[in-house]
């Protein structure tokens, strides 16, 4: 799982790189895009560590330590989803930001953050 987790944190990097180089060369912003495809990508990632698909297992045979763990990172990476697609500007969606979105996309960013830090040093 931490190699699928690498992955999506390498892409992310890739991205966020490619936002500075593109806007320092050639003046081209695509900021408001890079945040919303980051949060999908660390979505993705973390949905995919956080085993959600077998949710459902977990539950019916009562959930340990390392289970509550991967629900936590799947929910972190569920929301990190909706708050990427919510964020992409395009037609309906851009009408949607405010700064309601703006805070649950912080607590959203400092939970994948914590997640991240977990995943990256401390799971083996």
């Amino acid at each position: 799982m931490a190699k699928k987790f690498e992955t999506f944190m390498s892409i992310g990097s890739i991205l966020g790189f490619l936002a500075i180089f593109l806007n320092s060369f050639f003046g081209i912003n695509i900021s408001p895009w890079v945040t919303s495809l980051l949060f999908i990508i660390i979505g993705v990632g973390l949905v995919i560590v956080g085993n959600i698909l077998n949710l459902g297992k977990m539950l019916r045979g009562g959930l340990n330590n390392p289970e509550i763990a991967f629900v936590l990172t799947g929910t972190v990476g569920l929301l990190s989803l909706i708050a990427g697609i919510i964020s992409l500007p395009i037609g309906f969606f851009s009408s949607l930001q405010t700064p309601a979105i703006d805070g649950i996309k912080g607590v959203v960013a400092f939970f994948a953050i914590v997640l991240i830090i977990i995943q990256t040093w401390l799971v083996r």
